[in-house]
């Protein structure tokens, strides 16, 4: 992977909230330095406001204790037209025999470089946060299809069946997206007519919060920043920092404020924001965390306790309860819990580690096992969704989630990936970072389009 530069090493009053773990540092001189990518090669950028999402908060100078999510409900999305019962169980439809994949040659960007194409700020790898005695998890929450639970990382989701007007929305969506593919050109006339990343940027006004010098260690790529119009703001201050600091490098993503999925896109969690990320997730009630990238000292800091399985966030205790691996995905059960409040919320976090920064899948398959999943999972709270710098690979995945959603919903227009991306990108630069990412897109939508309809004729 290709990088810029490193601006600095973390201090160690910066590095962490818990200042039991020591912060590694990263040396300048261990990444070399590249040109970056043309101008029309969007950088990694992004993220979305709390303003579109949290009301504004009252600062003072005493902290607010976080005041403990609202148990989210699982609700199923426009499926099974037949009203069922609440004590029957449904018998689950036969499933298809598996469509062979189509392979796509992986391919990546020579000249995008890193996920950030600036110098990285902070960083490093910290230790194991101190464990604490484990407390009682709240219940999981109970789904459709014989009380089939998303959030269970032991629980497979059931076919789709979907009503007689959702099929014929995704044939007509198909012969759309299967007629564009075709035409790969025009795919790559759209992504270069999309606005970029540095044009974006040039715009001081639109980012005071995430460049304020308060902030600055808070950014993994100093040219990948939240929007302050949507940026996500943290209901009370972490750590050390003063009670008016309500920053994260997150985002709200979301195409209308119709009943369709929500989404946070940020930043892979540095060392030093582990506790923000958490508390983000604590206060946003997130019942999901999609991590599509690996853990590592560049990309993402390791913010869960793998080695000890539980351990101490600031004021937020975080453990594994359960893990479970299901291909390339590994799925797992977590309990964030406020030390203060004695009051613990569930959340599954589902890591998909083998797509390529800049590049993309050989095929869509376990991209779309995700989707399938969250079909399932109440839309009242927004999913967490993050690679590196939460732009390129989220961007992606974010767009493919959404598409389908809308086609689903009869949205014919949501066959226009150009404008999705293009209202995404307002909401944090950068969203879908390359062309291969872009046309990736087209092929997972039409992929998932052509399950759903075979699904239905069972």
């Amino acid at each position: 992977m290709d990088f810029i530069s490193i601006s600095k090493s973390v201090s160690p009053s910066s590095s962490l909230r818990n200042p039991t773990p020591p912060a590694a540092r990263i040396a300048a001189s261990a990444i070399p330095t590249l040109p970056l990518p043309f101008p029309e090669q969007p950088d990694p950028t992004c993220t979305v406001a709390a303003s579109a999402f949290s009301p504004p908060q009252v600062k003072s100078s005493q902290k607010t204790p976080i005041q403990p999510p609202a148990r989210a409900e699982t609700v199923a999305l426009y499926l099974y037209p037949v009203t069922r019962s609440t004590t029957a169980t449904p018998t689950a439809p036969p499933s298809p025999p598996p469509a062979p994949s189509s392979k796509r040659r992986r391919k990546t960007d020579p000249a995008a470089g890193a996920t950030g194409n600036s110098p990285l700020r902070g960083g490093g790898r910290g230790g194991s946060p101190a464990s604490s005695a484990p407390r009682r998890s709240s219940p999981g929450l109970t789904g459709p299809q014989g009380g089939f639970d998303p959030l269970d990382p032991n629980a497979d989701p059931p076919a789709w069946v979907l009503m007689p007007g959702q099929v014929k929305h995704c044939k007509t969506a198909l012969k759309v997206l299967d007629k564009k593919l075709k035409k790969p050109a025009a795919i790559f006339d759209d992504f270069r007519g999309l606005p970029a990343i540095r044009t974006s940027l040039q715009s001081a006004q639109k980012f005071t919060v995430a460049r304020s010098p308060a902030n600055r260690e808070r950014n993994r790529y100093t040219d990948v920043l939240a929007f302050d119009e949507t940026r996500i703001k943290l209901q009370s201050s972490t750590g050390n920092q003063t009670s008016s600091n309500d920053y994260i490098n997150a985002s709200l993503i979301k195409y209308d404020d119709k009943d369709q999925t929500k989404f946070i896109s940020t930043q892979g969690p540095l060392v030093n924001t582990f506790e923000d990320f958490w508390q983000m997730v604590f206060e946003n009630s997130c019942p999901v965390i999609v991590m599509l990238t690996k853990f590592d000292i560049v990309k993402c800091d390791e913010y869960l306790p793998l080695s000890k399985g539980q351990g101490d966030y600031g004021r937020l205790n975080i453990k594994i309860m359960e893990t479970r691996q299901d291909g390339e995905l590994t799925l797992r059960s977590v309990k964030v819990q406020h030390n203060e409040s004695d009051r613990v919320h569930t959340v599954l976090h589902i890591q998909h580690s083998t797509w390529p920064d800049h590049g993309v899948p050989d095929d869509s398959s376990t991209v779309r096992k995700i989707l399938k999943r969250l079909y399932y999972v109440s839309k009242e709270h927004p999913v967490v969704a993050h690679c590196s710098a939460g732009i390129g690979r989220t961007g992606a995945y974010i767009t493919i989630h959404n598409t389908v959603e809308r086609i689903l919903r009869g949205e014919q227009a949501a066959t226009n990936l150009a404008e999705t991306v293009g209202k995404f990108r307002s909401q944090r630069p950068g969203m879908v970072q390359t062309e291969e990412q872009y046309k990736f897109c087209y092929h997972a939508i039409a992929d998932e389009l052509k399950d759903l309809i075979r699904n239905s004729k069972h």
